[in-house]
């Protein structure tokens, strides 16, 4: 029996502290909340399918060592390049 990881189109689970993912919710999290900071990834996952989806939750705060975070999840498909 095949894996949950393996299920075509499914969701696989991703490193929070790989540089693409960072590099993914970091730009996210720029454009959709400018005046927060980016704190870290908590959990990500990706999905191909036309592309890659990814799913990331991420936490973010007011300020620099603020002691408050809010933990977002976003979003991201990356589609193929154009052929």
């Amino acid at each position: 029996m095949a894996s949950p990881q393996s299920i075509p189109g499914g969701w696989t689970k991703r490193d929070p502290n790989d540089k693409t993912i960072v590099e993914l919710a970091k730009k996210a999290a720029q454009q959709m909340w400018p005046d927060r900071v980016f704190e870290r990834v908590v959990d990500a996952y990706s999905q191909v399918v036309d592309g890659t989806n990814y799913r990331i939750d991420i936490l973010l705060s007011k300020t620099k060592n603020d002691r408050v975070h809010v933990k977002y999840e976003v979003h991201i498909l990356e589609p193929l390049p154009a052929q």
